[in-house]
């Protein structure tokens, strides 16, 4: 009997990419077969990919997916069954969503909420673990806990995919002044239509804009984009005992730029 096979996008190097049959996988003691049914492209596919050795392996890129369940293994089946719907952020070490069917561990799965497509949720985990790590787990902004005292966090880079899951996570914290940046007036709607209470040009000086607003003390940082560029003033404006959280690469070492 042939080997059923799947359609695939797979790199072999930096500078390509190939369609590929490849085998069904088989899942493990704690894999999910995932029919999958919409992916999202994220800078980390983009910087992941520009990493690739070549190396003569064939690899099979992509992060963020949301599918069906077709087989379970029997640890991942006492808590999934085929047909359920689900969405997941994968794992770096092992074949991505670029295809027709991915393994992946049940522990980092979740079942898609009824009335949400397959593509609304494929577009959600990165962004959305990656907000809640830096607002949460590293600044301890909690939503609905409030805080002791009123606090302003700035976002730069506000109508990205973290930013704007950053924005509306940080306006369910009581007594969270959130503001965010934009230089075009489209990105500036955006950013107010997720929740900032302020919006300002990330072109201009920050300190002066956020003096202009009322807002003399930033108590978080969350620096979304060009962290070699904004590391400076942004050090300058946190109040003390502040957070930065920054989630890119810098294109300089740290030491050079202060």
């Amino acid at each position: 009997m042939d080997t059923p096979l799947i359609p695939a996008i797979g790199v072999l190097n930096a500078d390509d990419f190939h369609a590929v049959m490849l085998p069904v996988p088989t899942p493990g003691e704690h894999d999910l077969l995932v029919k999958v049914d919409a992916i999202s492209v994220n800078p980390a596919d983009y910087r992941v990919h520009q990493r690739k050795q070549d190396d003569g392996r064939l690899d099979i890129l992509g992060w963020d997916a949301a599918g069906t369940v077709l087989a379970c293994g029997s640890a991942a089946a006492r808590h999934f069954r085929p047909g359920d719907a689900v969405y997941y952020a994968g794992d770096i070490s092992r074949p991505g969503c670029n295809s027709a069917r991915q393994l992946v561990d049940w522990r980092l799965v979740a079942r898609r909420p009824a009335g949400w497509s397959a593509e609304a949720a494929a577009a959600l985990p990165l962004t959305g673990l990656t907000a809640w790590e830096a607002l949460v787990e590293q600044m301890a902004y909690t939503p609905h806990r409030a805080l002791e005292q009123a606090q302003t966090l700035l976002v730069i880079g506000g109508t990205g995919g973290v930013g704007s899951i950053a924005i509306q996570l940080a306006r369910l914290v009581p007594g969270l002044t959130v503001v965010a940046t934009a230089s075009r007036e489209a990105s500036a709607a955006w950013c107010r239509q997720m929740g900032a209470h302020h919006v300002i040009d990330h072109r201009r000086p920050l300190a002066l804009q956020l003096e202009q607003a009322g807002l003399p003390d930033v108590h978080g940082v969350l620096l979304l984009n060009r962290p070699d560029h904004y590391w400076q003033p942004v050090a300058e404006l946190i109040a003390p005992h502040g957070h930065i959280v920054n989630i890119v690469p810098f294109d300089w070492p740290l030491t050079s730029i202060c």
